[in-house]
């Protein structure tokens, strides 16, 4: 993708740089990745000899590199969906390289801070005091003592699981402390959206001309079983590919726009380049949940520009680079295969009737009542809900079209279900003062472009997990985690900035 950029530079976005040829290699490692996957998917013994492989190389890179190492482990998770890429045998998907690079970022990082004292005493007083990570932190602790108390502990703990993801916030706080850090990191992002677009593309080519076209083939199988998501024949021979991962192509999609809108000089192609790829694939997907977040994040972000007087003027440019990204991205199913646009009209205008919708409002009709019961504690991790399906996908596990399950689609609710209205406020708050802070950087700093990227896919993501469960997820809470991070230094070097300019401008005092 670089090479069309002379020389690979960095593209200028303002204070944070996006290097291109960093985009490109975490694209291609990601890519051979899917390959060694794919590959070693029928055999076990191979498959858990790359997560041996894996792991390890992240452990010889965190101890030569703090931030490559983080760099590796967020590249997995914006390109591995469900983190079960390579997995050992006999775990059911928990011993899994998502978790092992988990493991060693943990390890990497009380190494890391051990050695860097002054960087230990940074990360103590971050986090020392601060009143929202002490209270989200007890209410984990109770819904985890709730849960061990009332359900299976093989429940609760498939359920909590995925909130130890938390536990690397000291390491995304100290990945990001560094503006030359929080480049490279970003740069990784892109490249990893770019591999999962460019992957449901090949996906999507193969189902579609008859290489695998049934829920029978090895492909299938592979997507399914190795928690990537679903590729679903339709009746009028189009494939919805649909993986989890697809959130982070959202996002990047999202940012693409706003780097693109407020780029002060050339851009490089490789970021229209990602864009499109983004918008493309957030177009196959087929999921009206991304986009209707995705057009929320971009109306958004039209009305910061709107709001400041400054940037009024860019909001044709804003309307051009969604005309150019989303209709380039809208071609490229056309491309790849046909019969997509009956199917997107009728996708996109039909809200009930369809056996996923209509599994979601039986899932409400049980799920509202069981929080009534417990309003502000919640029932804790592992509860569990019945109801009606008529989603092909879960009937070909339960036949009888009763399914069981403590995973649930309205994530909002899912909070309130299990963490209590506490646990939703608390969530709710996190989000919205995301949210306000980098509202405030586009509105009084001199940076604009990012801050306003992250205020819209904050939006977006929030959005988004109205319908599905995003941000009670590894895919969300890197997000969360990875832009609260960036914000909260980007407030401070500003207030600096800020203060020093004040300092220089006040008058000499003569003592």
């Amino acid at each position: 993708l670089d090479r069309w950029h002379a020389g690979h530079q960095a593209a200028d976005i303002h204070m944070i740089r996006l290097h291109g040829k960093i985009a490109e290699l975490t694209a291609l490692a990601l890519i051979a990745a899917y390959v060694a996957s794919y590959a070693t998917a029928r055999d076990p013994i191979a498959n858990a000899i790359c997560v041996g492989l894996i792991v390890g190389i992240a452990a010889v890179v965190y101890a030569r590199s703090f931030t490559w190492g983080t760099a590796m482990v967020l590249a997995e998770l914006v390109g591995g969906s469900l983190g079960r890429l390579f997995v050992l045998p006999g775990g059911d998907g928990l011993a899994s390289v998502r978790m092992g690079l988990f493991a060693v970022a943990l390890l990497g990082t009380a190494w890391h801070i051990i050695r860097h004292e002054e960087r230990r005493n940074w990360i103590v007083k971050r986090l020392r005091g601060n009143v929202g990570v002490i209270v989200f932190a007890c209410l984990l602790l109770i819904a985890l003592a709730r849960g061990l108390w009332q359900f299976p502990i093989a429940s609760v703990i498939a359920d909590a699981n995925a909130y130890a993801f938390l536990l690397l916030l000291p390491t995304i706080l100290l990945v990001c402390r560094e503006e030359a850090d929080r480049s490279r990191v970003l740069s990784v992002v892109f490249g990893a959206a770019a591999a999962v677009s460019l992957l449901s593309l090949v996906v999507l080519f193969l189902f579609t001309h008859g290489v695998s076209s049934t829920v029978a083939s090895p492909l299938y199988k592979w997507v399914r079983d190795f928690g990537l998501g679903e590729a679903t024949p339709m009746a009028t021979g189009f494939v919805r590919v649909f993986f989890q991962a697809h959130i982070w192509t959202m996002i990047v999609a999202l940012w693409s726009v706003v780097l693109l809108t407020c780029a002060r000089s050339t851009t490089p192609r490789w970021i229209w380049v990602i864009g499109v790829l983004s918008a493309g694939t957030v177009a196959l997907s087929f999921s009206r949940t991304l986009w209707i977040a995705t057009l929320v994040g971009i109306l958004v972000f039209g009305f910061l520009l709107a709001l400041r007087r400054k940037t009024r003027s860019m909001v044709p440019r804003l309307l051009l680079v969604c005309v150019v990204v989303v209709s380039l991205g809208a071609v490229l199913p056309f491309l790849v295969t046909r019969g997509a646009g009956g199917l997107a009209l009728q996708r996109a205008t039909t809200m009930t009737g369809e056996p996923a919708a209509d599994s979601r409002l039986n899932l409400l009709k049980v799920m509202w009542p069981a929080i009534q019961e417990h309003v502000v504690l919640g029932w804790g991790f592992g509860k569990s809900l019945t109801y009606e399906t008529r989603d092909p996908r879960l009937l070909a596990y339960f036949p009888d079209g009763r399914y069981t399950t403590t995973a649930f689609e309205w994530g909002w609710l899912d909070f309130w279900l299990k963490l209590g209205i506490v646990g939703l406020l608390t969530m709710l708050l996190w989000v919205t003062s995301l949210f306000f802070n980098a509202t405030q950087l586009f509105r009084d700093s001199n940076e604009m472009a990012w801050p306003a990227a992250f205020a819209a896919s904050t939006v977006a993501i929030a959005v988004a997990h109205v319908f599905s469960p995003w941000l009670n997820h590894p895919l969300g809470f890197g997000y969360l985690m990875l832009v609260t991070a960036i914000v909260d230094r980007l407030q401070r070097a500003w207030i600096n900035q800020k203060n020093r300019s004040e300092t220089s401008a006040s008058p000499a005092t003569i003592l």
